[in-house]
């Protein structure tokens, strides 16, 4: 007789034969474990002006101090990454502050948020990441991410930041549920070739790097490698999958991410 296992997949889950796979598909499940796990972010400023998905407040940090050790600042694709990096520097209080437009410190939407991260009392390490193929249409007229970026970088180490800038993961032309079969069981085809997500990439990155040829005090941390090898892009990993879209991660997909952003980059420890 086939053994049942149940799993949490946004719900228990049955599976024959004892097959397993991790990782919740939609939103729900990963702003409920946000909710159940972390504190709303404690500066007034910025949390009277968080965004609200259904009754959760996007704008949450790690420790129920008011006192921040790093920010992630972006969009949803730096939200995304907020529980693996937490989970990954259990010692540190790290806080996320979002909009649904760039980070950069010429965006009005971004006020609030550069007053608080470049005060003394501020967090001292910044990490700086979004959704950048989303955004460019987004940047100013007469303006490039590279321009809006370095003016933003230079306002952070001018204010004694550290700053870290990442690159993103790769977004894919199909929903996660491609990846599972009826019964629950992960397929292979869950990949695209790294070719068509650099076409992708390739419209950004360049500027990226550029800034950080620029000021040499700016860390570049391509996260996309964690996705990303052997030629594919893939939307799982040792029988987990990583997604809970088409372009963002869920919990399974943040710890592994951001376990290894640590991992490889241990100057985030001190």
């Amino acid at each position: 007789m086939a053994a049942w296992v149940y799993i949490y997949t946004g719900g228990a889950t049955k599976i024959r034969e004892g097959k397993e796979i991790a990782g919740e598909i939609g939103h729900e499940q990963f702003f409920n474990y946000l909710t159940d796990n972390y504190y709303v972010c404690s500066e007034p400023s910025i949390r009277s002006g968080a965004l609200i998905y259904e009754r959760h407040v996007r704008c949450m940090q790690s420790k129920d101090r008011s006192k921040v050790d790093l920010a992630i600042i972006g969009d949803s694709h730096a939200e995304h990454l907020f529980n693996g990096m937490a989970k990954a520097l259990p010692n540190l209080n790290v806080a996320y502050y979002i909009k649904a437009s760039p980070p950069f410190v010429r965006n009005t939407e971004f006020k609030e948020i550069y007053d608080f991260i470049t005060h003394d009392n501020g967090p001292k390490k910044i990490i700086i990441t979004m959704h950048w193929i989303k955004r460019l249409n987004q940047i100013p007229a007469n303006s490039t991410i590279e321009d809006e970026l370095f003016a933003s970088v230079e306002s952070l180490l001018a204010s004694g930041k550290d700053v870290y800038l990442f690159d993103d993961v790769p977004r894919f032309p199909f929903d996660p549920k491609k990846c599972i079969t009826k019964a629950r069981i992960l397929k292979n085809e869950c990949s695209i070739p790294l070719t068509d997500a650099n076409k992708e990439f390739d419209r950004y990155r360049k500027q990226l790097l550029s800034v950080t040829q620029r000021e040499p005090r700016v860390k570049y941390v391509p996260i996309s490698q964690y996705v990303c090898r052997n030629g594919q892009c893939g939307m799982t990993r040792n029988g987990q999958l990583l997604y809970r879209d088409k372009n963002h991660l869920n919990v399974t997909g943040s710890n592994l991410i951001g376990g290894s952003i640590v991992r490889d980059n241990p100057d985030l420890l001190r």
